[in-house]
């Protein structure tokens, strides 16, 4: 009888062993299983704060709905009184920043913000050649044949100084030619 007494004690304690092993486990995977999806949330958070406002399109006050109200103002206050009477502009608002398209004296405009409403350029797309005299004999001594088929005017907040893209071919001959300060350099140049 003690044997059996023994046995059936070694049973139960063997038992209950695997059923605190089994307890301590289960216990131990709901630890981290929670530690998992804390972790998870925590890193969906920091992304989402990264990634800055939905992206949006359309007219200012669509953009509005992502943005603080003082910088709205501050858009419009710029955009405004740079830019007048302006028809239908289109406003874009991504994760890197605003930018507003439009058409201005039929010349197509870029103008560029910062998500905090700061003016950092506008860029002016014109056909053919629009540059000013001295850039203009710059640019044909050193590439006479080619003819320049569009014209990117670039005015940075940070400076008073315009910066040029000129798309220019000859035959099959294609380059883009950036000119600051009366320096130039070729950005792109390939065989169409």
């Amino acid at each position: 009888m003690n044997r059996i007494l023994q046995a059936a004690n070694k049973t139960n304690s063997t038992n209950l062993d695997r059923m605190n092993f089994l307890w301590i486990s289960l216990s131990t995977l709901a630890v981290m299983i929670s530690g998992t999806l804390i972790m998870l949330l925590i890193r969906r958070s920091d992304r989402q704060k990264k990634v800055g406002p939905v992206p949006s399109s359309g007219t200012l006050q669509d953009a509005a709905k992502n943005l603080d109200h003082r910088i709205m103002l501050k858009l419009s206050h710029h955009f405004d009184s740079n830019f007048i009477n302006i028809y239908r502009p289109f406003w874009q608002i991504a994760n890197e920043g605003i930018a507003v398209k439009f058409t201005m004296h039929n010349t197509p405009h870029l103008v560029y913000y910062t998500l905090d409403g700061e003016w950092k350029h506008t860029l002016r797309s014109y056909n053919g050649e629009v540059l000013p005299n001295a850039i203009s004999k710059l640019v044909r001594n050193k590439f006479e044949l080619y003819a320049i088929s569009c014209t990117e005017e670039i005015v940075f907040s940070d400076s008073e100084v315009k910066t040029y893209i000129l798309h220019m071919h000859k035959g099959n001959k294609y380059k883009e030619v950036f000119i600051e300060n009366n320096e130039m350099i070729v950005m792109n140049e390939k065989e169409l």
